[in-house]
């Protein structure tokens, strides 16, 4: 039987592979559409109809190499030559061509079989967004997904979700020029307009605040970690392709800017391993943390200060505590009484980990100044709760 033997086996081999679990109903570009129904064309045995589609689709997207390679492959089937030609190749395209092929499988794998798995499902380490913060990004890197949450109370509504390629050397960035993206938390801290950067950015880029405090502690280095275009000639890159940043096509990049554009300082958390779980399973794992942090300011409003150190562990291996225990006193982290705005503050499970966990607590003094202060939680056996880190992050 005739068929598009390589892009089954690609597609059929990505399905196998990828059994991580999000809601429907989110926006998706005009051309990623397009190119995922040619490739539904392109399975059938209507070649002819296959062919006019990507005819199409090429005339109206010129810059798509995946289009190109599309076509290739349908001529190959066509002319009944070997699939895996692409592979022979001995001239310098020969990765390109494999990594294309690679980014369209990953692509089709997520619209088919990994997003209808998700629906009404929420990563893990998404526990609570303050209620002042509409959005939050969340980078899914084993799908390739960059995913735009809209919080609605304790809940959060999947409304885009665009394809993005990380680094070449792939993810867990910890030194300067390894070419990775790192994993953790972090903050969009402005918009850098494409005409003050070099093309390849192309319409704009997204810093983040890599390393953050948190790397900092852990001894992490480098800087320019940004989401950003992609360069003229390309609609997307490979999924490993760029030294270390988030890259998506120049029309997804637009879209994404245009829903953060007026937003507060966005949050987004990048995640190399997430759990996919439901809302009764997120809001078990968000009360768990909060009743220790409940206790915590307890300790904090009654002055009692061994319950206070108590709640502190010196002896994380991850990281060491800004204040010597023996320094730390109720008096010294805050010096007048302060109040706890849980609504205002943040939760997370601190991706790549299983028990360490980062809330971002706003209290408000006497004076009715607010701050904000990061807490970072690991829970031991016999579920004691401890704090290895605590910063101050302002607002």
């Amino acid at each position: 039987m005739q068929n598009i033997k390589f892009l089954s086996i690609a597609i059929s081999t990505t399905i196998g592979l990828m059994v991580s679990t999000v809601e429907t109903g989110h926006a998706q570009s005009a051309y990623e559409t397009e190119l995922l129904h040619a490739v539904d064309q392109m399975m059938s045995t209507t070649y002819g109809i296959a062919t006019d589609t990507l005819n199409q689709f090429v005339e109206v997207y010129p810059e798509s190499r995946t289009g190109y390679i599309m076509m290739a492959d349908l001529l190959a089937a066509k002319a009944g030559l070997s699939i895996s030609l692409g592979q022979n190749m001995n001239h310098v395209d020969r990765d390109i061509v494999t990594d294309l092929r690679n980014q369209l499988s990953i692509r089709w794998s997520y619209r088919n079989v990994i997003e209808p798995a998700r629906q009404n499902l929420t990563p893990s380490s998404l526990l609570q967004l303050r209620a002042d913060h509409d959005v939050i990004l969340f980078m899914d890197i084993p799908s390739s997904r960059l995913i735009l949450y809209k919080r609605a109370g304790h809940t959060l509504s999947n409304i885009a979700s665009f394809y993005a390629s990380i680094g070449i050397k792939g993810f867990g960035k910890s030194l300067e020029g390894d070419q990775k993206t790192p994993v953790g938390i972090y903050r969009i801290t402005g918009f850098i307009p494409g005409k003050h950067l070099h093309e390849k950015y192309g319409p704009g880029a997204l810093p983040l605040d890599y390393p953050n405090q948190y790397d900092r502690l852990r001894g992490y280095t480098g800087d320019g970690i940004w989401i950003h275009g992609t360069e003229p000639g390309y609609v997307n890159r490979a999924p490993l392709a760029s030294d270390g940043c988030i890259s998506l096509a120049n029309i997804d990049f637009e879209q994404l800017h245009s829903y953060i554009g007026h937003s507060v300082p966005t949050l987004i958390v990048i995640d190399s391993n997430p759990n996919w779980i439901d809302i009764d399973e997120l809001s078990y794992h968000r009360s768990r943390l909060l009743k220790p942090i409940t206790e915590w300011f307890e300790a904090v409003s009654i002055k009692d200060q061994d319950k206070y150190l108590n709640f502190y562990d010196m002896s994380y291996a991850e990281t060491t505590l800004s204040i010597d225990r023996n320094s730390r006193t109720i008096l010294a982290d805050f010096p007048i009484d302060v109040a706890l705005n849980l609504l205002k503050s943040s939760l997370f499970l601190y991706p790549g980990t299983d028990n360490l966990y980062v809330a971002d607590l706003q209290l408000i003094d006497s004076n009715k100044n607010s701050f904000v202060v990061r807490q970072y939680w690991i829970e031991r056996p016999e579920t004691i709760w401890k704090i290895v880190a605590q910063l101050h992050i302002g607002k």
